[in-house]
């Protein structure tokens, strides 16, 4: 197997709350949009096919340049995580093989109950009036859907045969209708056996008549990644709109209603979290929310100002030593261990701190318009006091 190789173009297709469809949710290229095509064309077309084909050439290709970076400075990405998935065997023996999708990543829209910092307009709704004041919208309105003339649901019902796994992201996918619906009819044509899975911030578990749980417990495996990436008062500015406690009583209802319900934490690591990044794997763990062993690092890249390289040297160093205390002081599993050091590996592969200034402008922007303070927040932290001391600094020099 190259070292390009990525299992994901063979098998999955990812359809965005917008109606593009890529390779996978972190690709950019976009192989045709479900508003214009027909799903099934566009898995068939010649675009895809010539995809695939660049994919077995054995060289890098154009739109997977997020995992090649992550690679490049030692860390872990999707592409490696799809070649080594359940869903290999599918393309290794022959008589597994199928003509259509068998995993299939929907969005089918943007809506969503919370703004997170590093989030955007396109990916929740609830940033349209903040994105609105910062000139940053990609729709004159609220909500982004995938439904075209044909409805995103329908366009999915001629894969629900043969498909090994659904996976529902959003916006909020606990909030979309249509995902109700697709379950619905998954149970109705007897595929209660498909996989279903989840990136969900898990702040509710119901919609108008809908229980999720209910639904759930119909089906033979679901796989729910818990969006959390602080706690207590923090969780808020991080993640306007959701809770920790919320969050933490839905995984404990999970967990007492549902045990065919395998449940993740997925904290997304930002320069905003990355000092707390221990004591919050502590108490996910010791809330009981979920194992050492099921929770996932997901390092953002972008937006920029938000990343982990953009810290000083110094502050390197701090989170390098707390890192190294935490793995010493616990007895941590391998997997999280390697976690731990693909976020210190990606945070030290480059120095971005020049552009510091950068993150303190549009954090200073998101502040004002919702009435909150960095400083408040994180009077507790000496480094990160420091830290907006000096991104404060290096703006106004530029400026």
């Amino acid at each position: 197997m190259s070292k390009t190789y990525c299992t994901a173009p063979f098998v999955h297709m990812n359809i965005a709350n917008d109606g593009n469809v890529t390779p996978c949710c972190t690709s950019t290229r976009s192989f045709g949009n479900s508003k214009r095509q027909s799903l099934s064309d566009i898995w068939s077309g010649d675009q895809m096919e010539q995809f695939r084909e660049e994919i077995l050439g054995g060289k890098q290709v154009e739109g997977c340049e997020i995992c090649y970076q992550l690679e490049d400075s030692g860390a872990d990405s999707f592409r490696l995580r799809w070649n080594r998935s359940f869903i290999l065997k599918y393309i290794q023996d022959p008589k597994l093989r199928s003509d259509t999708p068998l995993c299939i990543h929907v969005h089918f829209s943007n809506i969503c109950n919370l703004k997170c910092r590093m989030c955007w307009h396109g990916s929740s709704s609830s940033w349209f009036n903040d994105a609105k004041k910062l000139n940053l919208t990609v729709s004159d309105k609220a909500l982004i859907t995938s439904d075209g003339a044909q409805r995103m649901v329908d366009q999915l019902d001629p894969f629900i045969d043969k498909a090994v796994e659904f996976y529902f992201a959003g916006g909020e996918p606990l909030m979309m209708h249509q995902h109700y619906e697709l379950l619905q009819r998954l149970i109705d044509r007897g595929r209660t056996d498909a996989i279903i899975g989840y990136n969900s911030n898990m702040t509710l578990l119901h919609l108008k008549d809908w229980d999720v749980i209910e639904l759930w417990k119909q089906f033979k495996s679901v796989n729910v990644a818990i969006s959390i990436d602080e706690v207590d008062e923090r969780t808020p500015y991080l993640r306007e709109g959701s809770d920790f406690e919320t969050i933490r009583n839905n995984a404990m209802r999970i967990k007492r209603e549902a045990p065919n319900v395998y449940i993740r934490v997925s904290p997304t690591i930002t320069l905003l979290n990355i000092f707390n990044i221990t004591n919050l794997l502590k108490r996910i763990v010791s809330e009981g929310i979920c194992r050492y062993e099921d929770i996932t690092l997901n390092i953002v890249q972008e937006p920029k100002y938000y990343n982990i390289r953009l810290l000083p040297l110094a502050h390197k160093k701090e989170i390098d030593r707390r890192v190294a205390a935490f793995i010493k002081a616990e007895n941590l599993p391998a997997l999280m261990i390697k976690w731990l050091k693909d976020v210190t590996s990606y945070m030290n592969a480059e120095d971005w701190s020049h552009r510091l200034g950068e993150f303190y402008e549009f954090n200073q922007k998101i502040d004002s318009i919702r009435s909150e303070s960095f400083v408040d927040v994180f009077s507790n932290e000496s480094y990160m006091l420091e830290l907006f001391e000096l991104a404060s600094q290096q703006s106004e020099a530029v400026t």
